[in-house]
């Protein structure tokens, strides 16, 4: 080692001006390829300090570990312009206080620190105004904890100058070995003319804690670059805004090569997100994003696949669900149904077989395929989803029952009095033979006949009924529908029969009246027997009574389906006769009368009509005489 003065807090180097003023270089090595060294300052400032006006070279081997105390585990001072730090290290750099790496160099000084692939830095860093640069290859666990639980948000400040960040290997921001406590973490440069932050390696965030945070804030025309690498992060994997680490950058993102996005499962069951404005955020910026910068395979959990989307409006990248809904479900076979798919990328493709797919757009994040008949796609749906390439992505589930439904009588032949009911039922079943719940059936019913209640949803065994009325006797044909397409099965009838017969809206009449009173010639007498509601009823008996100087032929009738039926009456005496008739011992209206007139004599022949009727008779013998002899 080059430099004056040796102090015993740890190592300190310095060129006897504490780097003011002087070109002295200083060149040191901690350790060595076969003995560990240790310079461990726990209980007093800095475990190495090296100040210098030259070129400051440091390294630290694989073997040595340096510790700070109440000041840094490494402080570099240079107060000269040209001077330039070169550190390099292989071991391990870390302090009691998280205190990492200080630097209090002047503007113009350049410093280098390289933390070898070997090499693992614990804490966080602060530097001054000059020109830094970074470059982990190794091993940084950002924290900020003093005592064995107290750790709080951990500042890394670049400070003034122009400063690079580059990481190819892993930074992590945990603190799993201390819960409860801050596993927030902050890159700045506070003061800085541009700040870069380029990640090629691992970000690390998983640590079983959710909320953990890394703030990262570029300055100038400075960004996060990603440039392949991963970053990783304890997730909730749920609904919307669920709890997740989540990287924050306070300016832009570019992109060299997307950084791959690994997610852990924290727990709690999966959930729709909503869209646009839902979803479970990751990456957070304030400025721009490139659009390829992140990527991520699709997380499936349970029935859910998650997605990764680049959010420009909210300026996030966040998970959102790949969910592909029914327009109906449970849907009825017959009638149209679509499949709408949410969280596609632009130009992704889906295909369903059954329907026609329309190809993705870049504005729109849903693509719907649409069935003229629900029954064509099929229950539960095989969905292929292809990127812009062609490439198949995962295929997410969309639930869909398929139904058909039939109509029964189960109720039928009420009275026709509008109050007796006839009943229709209707059954839904999908095509695994399953009742189907909460479908909707519509129903139509001839004219004449009434329908209580137009529409019914299936209850839990699948069925449900409408019930019809009507005052007037006969069949009906009722007819369904669900969501306006009819049954296939086609209606069904319902017959409404008559009542008793009732006296009061029965009747008689004579139907022939006025034949001759020769004991021979008959005159009717007609019963219409009717219901309350004026219905014709057949198979009611009626029984007849005629006034003295009449006979009646029949003296019961029973009524026919027309409810008519009919009884004779005759007479040898010319004149007026009332009948009367009861049904179920009350009379009927009436009495009414039948007529019946005298026999006209017959009238003398003239002279002409005598001798017509000798020849005739003359003529009829001979004819007569004529025959026998034949015989």
């Amino acid at each position: 080692m080059a430099g004056a003065g040796l102090i015993a807090d740890g190592m300190a180097i310095t060129d006897g001006n504490n780097g003011a003023n002087s070109k002295v270089n200083a060149n040191v090595t901690v350790g060595d390829a076969l003995n560990p060294a240790v310079l461990d300052a726990s209980r007093a400032v800095n475990g190495l300090s090296v100040a210098a006006g030259g070129q400051s070279v440091i390294n630290i081997q694989p073997s040595a570990t340096i510790q700070g105390g109440t000041g840094a585990g490494v402080a570099l001072s240079a107060q000269v312009a040209t001077a330039m730090n070169s550190l390099t290290n292989q071991g391990g750099i870390q302090s009691y206080n998280s205190l990492a790496l200080l630097s209090t160099s002047i503007a113009g000084v350049s410093s280098t620190i390289l933390n070898d692939i070997s090499g693992s830095i614990t804490g966080y860093m602060t530097y001054g105004a000059g020109n830094d640069t970074v470059n982990n290859l190794g091993a940084w666990r950002i924290e900020k904890c003093t005592g064995a639980a107290n750790c709080q948000v951990a500042t890394t400040d670049f400070g003034a100058g122009s400063n690079t960040l580059n990481s190819s290997g892993t930074i992590t921001v945990t603190n799993s070995s201390l819960p409860g406590t801050s596993n927030h973490a902050l890159i700045q440069a506070t003061g800085a003319s541009a700040f870069s932050m380029i990640n090629s390696g691992m970000i690390n965030m998983q640590d079983s804690l959710l909320n953990g945070l890394l703030t990262v804030k570029p300055v100038g025309s400075g960004s996060f670059v990603t440039n392949g690498g991963t970053l990783k992060l304890d997730t909730q994997v749920a609904g919307d805004f669920a709890p997740s680490d989540i990287l924050q950058v306070d300016g832009s993102i570019t992109a060299n090569s997307p950084t791959a996005i690994n997610i852990t499962d924290a727990g709690g069951p999966p959930a729709l997100t909503s869209s646009p404005n839902g979803g479970i955020p990751l990456v957070k910026y304030t400025g721009t994003s490139a659009a390829n910068a992140f990527t991520m395979a699709d997380f499936v959990k349970g029935e859910f696949t998650y997605r990764l989307r680049h959010d420009t409006i909210n300026k996030m990248w966040k998970l959102v669900n790949l969910r592909c809904t029914a327009s109906k479900n449970p849907a009825y076979e017959a009638e149209t149904v679509s499949i709408t798919c949410e969280g596609v990328e632009p130009g992704e493709k889906i295909t369903i077989p059954g329907t026609n797919c329309q190809q993705a757009v870049a504005s729109s994040d849903t693509i719907t395929c649409t069935a003229s008949k629900a029954k064509d796609i099929g229950p539960n749906p095989t969905i292929s989803i292809f990127d812009a390439a062609g490439n198949p992505r995962s295929s997410p589930d969309a639930a869909l029952s398929i139904y058909a439904a039939t109509l029964a009588i189960s109720v039928n032949n009420q009275i026709a009095d509008g109050n007796a009911y006839n009943i229709v039922t209707a059954t839904a079943k999908d095509t695994s033979g399953n009742l189907v719940a909460g479908a909707t059936v519509n129903f139509t019913v001839g004219s004449g006949a009434t329908l209580v209640n137009s529409s019914c949803v299936t209850d839990a065994s699948g069925q449900c009924s409408v019930k019809v009325k009507s005052t007037i006797a006969g069949s009906y044909p009722v007819t369904a529908s669900v969501n306006g397409v009819p049954l296939p099965s086609g209606s069904q009838n319902v017959t409404f029969v008559a009542g008793p017969a009732v006296a009061a809206q029965s009747s008689i009449a004579v139907t022939q009246n006025n034949e001759a009173a020769d004991g021979s010639a008959k005159n009717t007498v007609t019963a219409t027997a009717k219901d309350a509601s004026g219905n014709p009823v057949a198979g009611a008996t009626v029984n007849f009574t005629v006034g003295s100087g009449a006979t009646l032929v029949n003296s019961s009738c029973v009524t026919d389906a027309s409810g008519q039926c009919s009884v004779k009456v005759k007479s040898t005496t010319a004149g007026s006769y009332p009948v009367t008739a009861l049904m179920n011992g009350t009379p009927l209206s009436g009495p009414v009368m039948v007529s019946f007139l005298a026999a006209q004599p017959i009238p003398a022949l003239d002279k002409l009509g005598q001798l017509l009727l000798v020849i005739f008779m003359m003529l009829g013998g001979k004819l007569f005489l004529q025959r026998k002899k034949v015989s």
